[in-house]
């Protein structure tokens, strides 16, 4: 019986080394090779300067959750790929959420962008969304990825709470959070351009009583 017990568990326990090794040595796969195409082919870099260039990748999608060897392809990877030059602060805002970098590689954007292993192609942040990508929103949900604008409890949800603390802060009951600023100093977005406060929710420039108010119509579902 144990000599069973032993064979059986030295099954699983091969199985189980298997899946997690393919699923490992997946991701040392050709995923910094398609970033280097990008930046040759739609950024311009000379293939010289290609090693200044960081790459590492962040976060991995699988559309079901209980990986095996069968399945080692994840649905997209979350990477950051940026130049050592000329670092900066700066950010952009995607779907309600602040995304903050100081490593950015020339022309300044934000070094953050999902590779889809299945199409060999890699989008931006933005194309990622405009392409409706499955489950993109999990770099924010799950991830953690970002600052979700108007979250002043930062329980990564928009409620009444959030609202109501901001319209507290405006009669001195409570103070903004120290970190309410948003570091980057240069959006990239030119409808985005005046916001630099996480309670900014309907990016004025200013914090006021309608930022209270567009959090309660986004929480309706109504325009604001």
């Amino acid at each position: 019986m144990k000599k069973i017990l032993c064979i059986v568990l030295l099954a699983l326990s091969l199985s189980f080394t298997y899946s997690v090794s393919a699923k490992n040595n997946y991701q040392q796969n050709e995923y910094k090779q398609l970033f280097e195409k990008y930046l040759f082919e739609e950024i311009g870099v000379d293939t010289f300067f290609l090693d200044l260039y960081h790459y590492e990748e962040l976060y991995m999608y699988y559309s079901n959750s209980n990986v095996t060897a069968d399945e080692i392809e994840p649905n997209y990877i979350l990477i950051r790929g940026y130049c050592s030059f000329d670092p900066m602060p700066t950010y952009e805002i995607i779907d309600n959420y602040v995304i903050e970098t100081r490593n950015c590689f020339s022309p300044y954007e934000v070094p953050y962008f999902l590779i889809v292993p299945s199409e060999q192609k890699l989008y931006t942040i933005h194309e990622a969304f405009e392409a409706n990508i499955e489950c993109v929103e999990n770099i924010f949900e799950m991830y953690n990825f970002g600052r979700l604008l108007g979250d002043m409890d930062k329980d990564r949800k928009l409620t009444i709470k959030d609202a109501t603390y901001i319209q507290k802060c405006l009669v001195g009951i409570e103070k903004y959070p120290e970190n309410d600023g948003i570091d980057g100093l240069n959006a990239l977005e030119p409808d985005d351009k005046n916001c630099r406060y996480i309670s900014d929710f309907n990016r004025d420039g200013e914090r006021n009583v309608k930022d209270a108010t567009a959090i309660q119509k986004y929480i309706a579902g109504l325009e604001y």
